[in-house]
């Protein structure tokens, strides 16, 4: 039995594992990478196949017999996870500010700047939402009913409290025994998830009572560390949320602007004027 999971890295470190518990011999392509479409005789022959659309799936579908069973889901972003952070609306904030003439670093230091993040995440919802429609498997409901669970652990990396939903739903789906796993629980004071994804270095009432089960990011009020247990059983920072961090991306940022204007001020001064 062919069975196939084409997704990005939430397919392939999140459900992968869970699949393979299922069906050993799932075999996963990512949906992202041109050279790793699944070959044409996996396709024909594929009984499942799970997938994210992608520009390339369209015309993979296309390629599967008649009685292959096809399940979709949708790509999980959440923009208010993090104030800023590359790729997501913090840095529009930033513009806004800059356009204002006004002082962001020094604003951040006051702890004054708004980044938007609860208008951000509602907007993710509803672009899911419209993703959803196109898909199999929704899963917008659960993220917008658990806000105050720890469900990313950045913009595009879902926690396993919502890969395990997925997971679930998907399982329900094609009439597959859900997962009930201690995997996901709070040991020795941190929050580990299958791969050893961390969070919250403080104990679950600390969390909860510090507002840190919140959005890992509500402007970085406190130090909030995430680290990866490497398979040498070392523990090394996987990810590092700190005012210090958030800081730098935001002075790199306004740098960058600054540099890039300056280039393009300079060569709209040195062209020569040609004839109309």
């Amino acid at each position: 039995m062919t069975i196939i999971l084409y997704a990005n890295c939430q397919g392939g470190i999140g459900l992968l594992p869970f699949f393979r518990g299922v069906w050993p011999t799932v075999k996963f392509y990512h949906n992202y990478v041109e050279n790793e479409i699944p070959p044409d005789e996996e396709l024909h022959d594929c009984e499942l196949f799970v997938y994210q659309p992608s520009k390339f799936s369209v015309d993979i579908v296309k390629k599967l017999k008649p009685e292959c069973t096809i399940v979709s889901f949708p790509y999980l972003y959440d923009d208010g996870t993090f104030s800023v952070h590359n790729g997501t609306g913090g840095f529009a904030v930033i513009d806004k500010l800059l356009e204002e003439g006004k002082d962001v670093l020094k604003m951040f230091d006051e702890g004054t700047i708004d980044f938007d993040l609860d208008n951000r995440q509602q907007r993710s919802i509803e672009i899911l939402k419209r993703k959803e429609e196109m898909c199999t498997i929704k899963i917008s409901d659960y993220i917008e009913k658990n806000r105050n669970v720890p469900l990313f652990f950045t913009h595009n990396h879902p926690t396993m409290f919502l890969v395990l939903e997925l997971t679930n739903r998907i399982f329900k789906h094609l009439g597959v025994g859900v997962i009930e796993t201690g995997i996901i629980g709070w040991n020795i004071g941190t929050h580990l998830d299958q791969f050893g994804f961390c969070h919250f270095p403080i104990s679950k009432e600390k969390s909860i009572k510090a507002g840190s089960m919140l959005n890992l990011d509500k402007y970085s009020r406190k130090r909030q560390v995430k680290c990866f247990h490497g398979s040498s059983g070392d523990l090394e920072n996987f990810y590092v949320v700190d005012d210090a961090i958030t800081k730098l991306r935001i002075a790199n940022y306004i740098e960058k602007k600054n540099n890039d204007e300056s280039t393009k001020s300079t060569l709209c001064t040195t062209l020569p004027e040609t004839e109309p």
